[in-house]
């Protein structure tokens, strides 16, 4: 046989494509009157109703189609001998028909997957965490090496409190916790990772155990890390993630939010103190917070937390505390430098009761 021109080429990829778009198409038809029919009915279609629907759609699309394919075939064979038939031509048209029906979706799948993946790379921060996400969900070999890599990659270090504003710190902790979706490999490897040397990898890790884990035992004894590790972030975050904690009882948690109100890092008793007081409204968080705001040698950042978190509370001595903080003075001694933001603060706050 030989060698297809390029009117042939022409036209069996049209050909085929039109074939295939009629069949999806139907599909695509049938699908939407299920679903509307389900809207206004609020039950499913009859199958009868669905299949006619069906079968008309893909009559009237094929006919249509094979008409447009019969002037492409009239166009590919002018000029050719008599002898020239058209069966090889459309053999040719079903291959390719069958071809972009088979390895079509899995082309696409795999061109999704891909760009899921640039942008967790590429994208901003809320494109990254929707495609880690989409990634986690997805599950598969693939997508837990893909947030593997992201989790592990080698950057620089993150903020020492871990804040959300730092971005690049945010994208290490969307994939870190997303290892927790995945049951068989992610769980294993979180566990492993409360112990790499990385401070940021260690803390985040046991964060993610805390919040995902529904062992009790297991939750239990990464709490048991803010005991040990000797790394105020480490300690910071898994604070944190007592918050969302879906493992841990409720009293169990409050035990471990008061002993953190003795931990040496301010940056620790400041979270703790406020999850204690705003969270589970126990008194015991408040005395730590005013403490924190007067003490001179708690660095200024974490006092300016402690007022920002003190002014969202009530309770007797807040509005006093505000206001000499606003008034300025001796009764409150702001560190300089820092009294433009430290007043502002108290103010904001003081306005917003």
């Amino acid at each position: 046989m030989e060698r297809p021109g390029f009117r042939t080429t022409v036209c069996v990829v049209v050909s085929a494509a039109l074939y295939v778009a009629s069949l999806y198409g139907a599909m695509l038809l049938a699908g939407a009157v299920v679903l509307l029919g389900a809207m206004a009915h609020g039950g499913p279609t009859p199958a009868l109703t669905t299949w006619v629907i069906f079968l008309a759609t893909l009559a009237t699309g094929s006919a249509i189609s094979f008409g447009v394919m019969r002037g492409l075939e009239l166009w590919a064979l002018a000029g050719r001998p008599p002898a020239t038939r058209k069966k090889p031509l459309r053999i040719a048209t079903a291959a390719t028909a069958l071809a972009i029906i088979v390895f079509g979706p899995l082309l696409a799948r795999e061109y999704d997957f891909w760009s899921t993946v640039r942008r967790a790379h590429q994208g901003d921060l809320d494109e990254h965490y929707n495609a880690i996400h989409e990634l986690s969900s997805r599950g598969g070999r693939r997508a837990f090496r893909a947030i593997r890599g992201f989790a592990l990659e080698s950057l620089p270090p993150c903020d020492p409190a871990g804040k959300p504003e730092d971005g690049r710190c945010a994208r290490r902790r969307n994939a870190i916790h997303a290892l927790a979706n995945f049951e068989q490999e992610g769980k294993p490897l979180l566990l492993k990772l409360t112990a790499a040397e990385d401070p940021e990898i260690r803390g985040e890790a046991a964060a993610a155990i805390v919040r995902f884990y529904l062992d009790p035992p297991v939750a239990a004894r990464i709490v048991a890390l803010l005991e040990t590790d000797p790394d105020a972030s480490v300690r910071l975050r898994i604070v944190r993630g007592l918050r969302f904690s879906v493992s841990l009882p409720w009293d169990e948690i409050v035990a471990v939010l008061d002993a953190r109100l003795r931990d040496e890092d301010p940056a620790v008793r400041c979270t703790a103190a406020f999850m204690l007081a705003g969270d589970w409204h126990d008194r015991r968080g408040m005395p730590t917070l005013f403490e924190l705001i007067r003490d001179e040698t708690v660095p200024a950042d974490v006092r300016l937390e402690a007022i920002r978190k003190v002014g969202r509370m009530r309770g007797s001595g807040v509005v006093p505390l505000l206001g000499a903080i606003e008034a300025g003075g001796d009764e409150i001694r702001v560190p300089a430098g820092w009294e433009e933001r430290f007043h502002r603060a108290a103010a904001e706050a003081l306005r917003e009761r």
